[in-house]
């Protein structure tokens, strides 16, 4: 019986940290990354006998794609009665892209009207517990009014960099 290992591929966005598919924390536990299926059509197969000596996952932490390193002779099967070929159809990979620059929170300071000039101190924070702030000119870059000496609004366009993407429209 000829079964072939087909890897399963996950996208997901970049967080500064390392990033592994799949992981613990997934909900679906028989997700292990990979999908075994017979190619032969001999009615035999049964996934449940299906055995690997590794647990297969990509790791990564910047921008691009990671594969896993399936490797079909880690694989057996749980009836010695039937002999089985396991062929790699395609290895799973994991790919890490850029994450989105409006999903993050932006502060900045208000000023008192004096007179004199005043530059936009602008804080862009990421969102959720392992919050970061984020470097201008490398992870975003501003355009806009950012110095002023009269008083008004004064808006400014945040856009991602390297690794994020997207735009803010806000005000400095």
């Amino acid at each position: 019986m000829v079964l072939a290992i087909i890897g399963k591929n996950a996208t997901r966005e970049y967080t500064g940290s390392n990033i592994t598919y799949p992981d613990s924390t997934q909900t679906d536990e028989t997700d292990f990354g990979y999908t075994v299926i017979e190619t032969s059509a001999t009615g035999l197969f049964d996934a449940s006998l299906v055995t690997c000596e590794k647990q297969f996952s990509a790791t990564g932490k910047e921008l691009g794609s990671y594969a896993m390193g399936i490797n079909p002779s880690m694989f057996g099967y749980g009836d010695s009665n039937i002999n089985c070929l396991f062929v790699l159809l395609n290895d799973g990979f994991l790919t890490i892209k850029a994450a989105d620059i409006t999903k993050c929170s932006i502060s900045s300071t208000d000023y008192t009207y004096d007179g004199n000039i005043k530059t936009a101190n602008l804080t862009v924070r990421t969102s959720g517990e392992s919050s970061v702030v984020l470097k201008q000119g490398i992870d975003f870059t501003v355009a806009g009014i950012t110095t002023a000496t009269d008083s008004g609004t004064y808006y400014v366009n945040i856009s991602g960099i390297n690794n994020y993407e997207g735009t803010i429209y806000d005000t400095s």
